[in-house]
């Protein structure tokens, strides 16, 4: 049955992302752990662990093509300053494993992400042409990774050892539990914050069923951060996502939380065993802090002695040859690992990236903040942008963070896009940089494949 279930949701998802806006995109964010629900029920998929992904960047080719021919001047904004300064970062890795003192891991890091950083960075940008196809992408993304979450929580063939969800790959290795947590805590943050571009009892059904199938696969898969941070950052953005104008809303708001969370509550202790829940004690997570702190300390440690270093970087992956943690292939940390690895340059463009961002982002939401679905829209790409930050700060490094880098590219494209005036602002937008005449119906049209 399952596995009927998992090929059946992967068709259709292939077939929606070159056919409909936004589907394209949903596919690529949700490719790590789509693949795992297809190594589970069809054994091509553990003899070619690539195979999966190779399938879905052949999908997302064929969506490119598609948004090419979609949408007026699609080339527009695609070199924005958050992609000039991403693509030196990683050139600069590149240019790094020449002196690098852990050249064996670090070739096959990069090797393994080259073709990750060609799709995430090169292609996936054009699949996101205005503030129209946001809002897609994130409905899309809610049915794919609430249907991702589902078809692994309730396959049996996802099993629990040592305290963490997945399927064993071979008699050695298991899958990647951080990549289920990882679309879980996607799914919890898009259902929070994203209203959906229409009023529907179906949708706020799909929105609660995400919510409590996201939580209960973060704790399955032992994802501490990645429920922590989706719940912190859903909390913390819902006010901007959602003008709560009076008690009634803030009330049914509080209400439905609270509910979630006795749901939870009597649902957690009946799936998780005693490996699953000792993982969440606080014994078990000051362990965890107490690694990635002195991961930092022997990266900046070696970076601090050496003062080419701070011209040059110690080279990509450097941590794995001088730290005294050696059962860590990398820090976990990324802006640790750029500032010491790449040096002060390639730090100094990881800041211009983040200023990038949050400088555009400002202004579209200035723009669009009186237009409930554009600014629910908005702030549930911050989110997820949040998310991947504290994520890559987490559990990752550079070529594994193509995802982090995607989605500040995109807000710096959607910006490039409005100041051009091909994405215009919705009827009667005003803010304080922007006085815009009210457009016709059509001039901000959701196109009929919505």
């Amino acid at each position: 049955m399952f596995d009927v279930l998992s090929i059946l949701a992967f068709v259709v998802a292939c077939v929606l992302a070159v056919t409909r806006d936004g589907w394209g995109l949903a596919l690529v964010m949700t490719m790590f752990a789509f693949e795992q629900v297809l190594q589970a029920s069809f054994p091509i998929f553990t003899q070619i662990p690539a195979l999966g992904n190779i399938i879905i960047g052949s999908v997302a080719v064929g969506a490119v093509y598609r948004s090419l021919q979609t949408y007026p001047s699609p080339f527009v904004g695609y070199l924005n300053l958050g992609w000039i300064v991403c693509v030196p970062i990683f050139l600069m890795a590149c240019a790094s494993l020449l002196w690098t003192p852990s050249f064996g891991t670090a070739w096959s890091l990069t090797r393994w992400g080259l073709p990750y950083f060609i799709l995430f960075i090169i292609a996936a940008p054009l699949l996101v042409s205005s503030r129209a196809s946001v809002a897609k992408f994130l409905t899309a993304t809610l049915l794919v990774g609430t249907a991702v979450t589902l078809l692994i929580i309730l396959n049996p063939k996802f099993t629990v050892y040592r305290g963490r969800l997945g399927i064993s790959l071979d008699a050695l290795v298991r899958s990647n539990p951080l990549a289920m947590g990882e679309v879980a805590g996607t799914v919890v943050i898009i259902a929070a914050l994203w209203i959906g571009t229409r009023v529907s009892l179906l949708f706020v059904m799909v929105r609660f069923v995400a919510l409590v199938a996201g939580a209960l696969l973060c704790f399955q898969s032992g994802s501490r951060g990645q429920l922590v941070f989706a719940v912190l950052i859903s909390i913390a953005l819902y006010p901007l996502a959602v003008r709560l104008k009076n008690a009634v809303v803030f009330m049914g708001s509080a209400i439905a939380l609270l509910f979630v969370t006795i749901l939870l509550s009597w649902l957690v202790p009946q799936v998780l065993g005693f490996q699953e829940i000792s993982r969440w004690d606080g014994g078990s997570l000051a362990g965890g802090v107490s690694v990635r702190t002195q991961n930092v300390i022997d990266v900046l440690g070696a970076f601090a002695v050496s003062p080419a270093a701070w011209v040059f970087g110690l080279g990509f992956n450097a941590f794995a040859g001088i730290t005294t943690a050696s059962s860590e292939p990398y820090s976990h940390v990324l802006f640790v690992d750029i500032l010491a690895e790449q040096g002060v340059v390639a730090f100094v463009l990881l800041g211009l990236f983040l200023w990038a961002f949050q400088r555009d982002f400002r202004k579209l939401y200035g723009v669009c903040h009186d237009s409930p679905r554009e600014r629910s829209s908005l702030v549930s790409l911050l989110g997820l942008f949040l998310y991947q930050t504290l994520l890559v700060n987490k559990q990752g490094y550079l070529w594994a963070s193509v995802g982090f880098f995607l989605l500040g590219i995109i807000v710096v494209r959607l910006r490039a896009r409005f100041d051009e005036g091909i994405d215009p602002p919705p009827e009667g937008a005003y803010s304080g940089d922007y006085e815009v005449s009210p457009f016709t119906a059509e001039a901000y049209a959701v196109s009929s494949d919505q």
